[in-house]
């Protein structure tokens, strides 16, 4: 079964910014959570320089989406 958490998040603006529509603040970052068993259905996705896709944090469920950026030369060109 799915059940919602609410978080306060007074001095969280960002995240309560995230579960809500435009000027919709009620002071709580709202997420639905799942059974026990049940993988929860969120998707992330992240705008970055790049990340390790193999980290054992993401266990695997990390991939590469859109690849915008031309190839650059050797080095951290962040």
């Amino acid at each position: 079964s799915t059940n919602v958490v609410n978080i306060p998040s007074i001095d969280l603006y960002n995240l309560e910014r995230l579960n809500h529509g435009f000027l919709q603040y009620d002071g709580y970052y709202n997420y639905s959570t799942v059974g026990v068993n049940e993988e929860p259905m969120i998707d992330v996705y992240v705008f970055d320089t790049g990340i390790t896709l193999d980290h054992t944090d993401f266990q695997g469920r990390a991939y590469d989406g859109l690849d915008t950026i031309n190839e650059f030369p050797s080095g951290d060109n962040n």
